[in-house]
């Protein structure tokens, strides 16, 4: 071709319900730029071959968006999971790694303990730890941790010593913490 294309006749170029702007073999003469219009219109499936370039705010509305690719780069820091969802439709939200075999590792919120998890799909653990300040001197610590699990426990007094004690695990939420003699500190579960 000559020179720049200034104008395209869109009748010329339309082929059942797809425009093509291209030249022999595949070769692209320009760009294609859409405002304010629809592509694949009224539930039709549009296909874009090679690298498209968009320039601004994509929003893809649906309830699956499939992304076959090798590298996935993100340059936020932070992903919205469930957005605008409840407190219900978030337990089970995260990352599921998807292999040949099974078992699956995954990465997901609980929303009864309203905590992450990690581990094996349908086996995943608890990952947050939990604090207990004990400000009253005393010596039998009943500690509620919601943790769902025997944690392991390490006990420091009000001067940060390590102090022992016998941990007593009443249930997986539960713990009782006996010593010799009535202390203040903190017990890290974990």
């Amino acid at each position: 071709m000559g020179g720049p294309l200034t104008k395209i006749r869109l009748e010329d170029q339309l082929r059942g319900d797809s425009l093509q702007i291209g030249g022999p073999n595949g070769t692209t003469f320009g760009t294609l730029i859409v405002h304010e219009s629809s592509v694949g219109a009224n539930d039709a499936q549009s296909t874009v071959e090679g690298n498209m370039l968009i320039k601004g705010d994509l929003e893809v509305l649906g309830s699956q968006t499939i992304l076959d690719t090798t590298v996935f780069d993100v340059a936020d820091i932070n992903i919205t999971i469930n957005k605008g969802g409840t407190d219900l439709t978030s337990h089970g939200a995260g990352l599921t790694v998807e292999r040949q075999t099974s078992p699956y590792p995954s990465f997901v919120w609980n929303t009864a303990r309203q905590a992450w998890s990690a581990g094996i799909v349908g086996s995943e653990e608890q990952l947050t730890s939990y604090i207990h300040d004990q400000a009253v001197a005393s010596s039998n610590w009943v500690i509620s941790h919601g943790m769902g699990k025997f944690p392991a426990v390490s006990v420091v007094d009000s001067a940060d010593n390590v102090v022992i004690g016998d941990v007593i695990y009443v249930d997986t939420n539960n713990i009782a913490i006996n010593f010799n003699s009535a202390t203040t500190g903190r017990a890290y579960l974990n």
